[in-house]
């Protein structure tokens, strides 16, 4: 069995190392290179209380069992930590903020005071399963597993519309934002939002990331953070909202005037129009559609890979 995947980022990368590991020829396609897309960009934070009100995500123990597992394989695969498993804090801003978070019933998180001088906000929610991802290295880790596995990559753009399919037993279209202009996509409820995130040096580094009004992300390395995101609805970053982003840090993280800007990434993400749970579908015969990451990529990416992967090996 042959499979073309289309995109090598969370999406594409995650079904392509599922669809090797049961024996399938697989050939990779990303004119931007392993990573090169929206995925990139991603602050990295993992856990299963997203949104305003940190409502828990459906599904969120299943992604974050899958993610742990291919977290794992790329860790092996480059020989080093891709990741910190060592918790998450979602300080609480606002009255709203923190009389719902107050009122959290959940075993996978408690309310709690945080002390340390850097913070302007000290109470929230300790997460205590949330985990903050190097993005770049583990793109990178899980490549290389694929790659051992045999998945063959063309860092080439992959035309669906010219291209003779009949090469392939099924196409997965797992691309960048572009996709959405294809035809065979154009009726997906999907949206584009673009998103700018900062890379700073700090002179006063935290121990753990932080979810709050923006993310702030510890990197693999301790001299590095990671700031994200903006919410843009244009395919063109818009460099007021750089210096927006860095005052809403502001609101929780004292030191922000320390903070020296080191690069500034943007990469436009497809998220679904209704909700926030990614589409798989079969879009036409044997060519599937694996798109709507949107800011939940790190939860979902893994789970639906497998799941994409095991439904194709099973209709054919």
């Amino acid at each position: 069995m042959s499979v073309c995947v289309v995109g090598a980022g969370l999406a594409g990368l995650s079904v392509a190392w599922h669809l090797a590991k049961q024996g399938v020829e697989v050939s990779l396609f990303d004119s931007k290179g392993i990573g090169g897309g929206a995925s990139s960009v991603s602050t990295g934070l993992m856990h299963p209380f997203p949104g305003k009100k940190g409502t828990r995500s459906l599904r969120s123990d299943e992604g974050m069992k899958e993610t742990l597992l291919l977290l794992d394989v790329a860790e092996q695969a480059i020989g080093r930590s891709v990741a910190l498993r060592n918790g998450l804090f979602r300080a609480a801003v606002t009255e709203e903020q923190k009389s719902s978070f107050r009122a959290f019933q959940d075993p996978d998180v408690e309310w709690k005071e945080i002390s340390l001088s850097e913070l302007a906000v000290h109470e929230g929610l300790w997460i205590a399963k949330g985990v903050s991802v190097f993005s770049h290295l583990y793109l990178q880790g899980l490549w290389k597993a694929c790659s051992s596995l045999g998945v063959q990559f063309y860092e080439e753009c992959y035309d669906y519309e010219k291209r003779d399919r009949s090469l392939f037993d099924a196409i997965v279209l797992a691309g960048g934002w572009e996709m959405i202009d294809l035809p065979i996509c154009q009726k997906l409820p999907l949206r584009l939002v673009l998103g700018q995130s900062v890379f700073c040096r700090w002179q006063r580094p935290l121990p753990f990331s932080i979810v709050s009004n923006g993310h702030m992300s510890v990197t693999e390395d301790p001299e590095i953070c990671h700031l994200g995101s903006t919410y843009e609805h244009s395919r063109h970053p818009d460099p007021n909202q750089v210096q927006a982003l860095m005052k809403r840090i502001g609101s929780f993280y004292l030191p922000v005037d320390e903070l020296k800007i080191q690069e500034v990434r943007f990469g436009i993400r497809i998220a679904p129009k209704d909700g926030h749970m990614p589409i798989v579908k079969e879009v036409s015969p044997h060519t599937w559609v694996f798109t709507g990451l949107g800011s939940r990529g790190m939860l979902y990416h893994a789970l639906l890979g497998r799941e994409l992967a095991e439904t194709i090996c099973k209709s054919l």
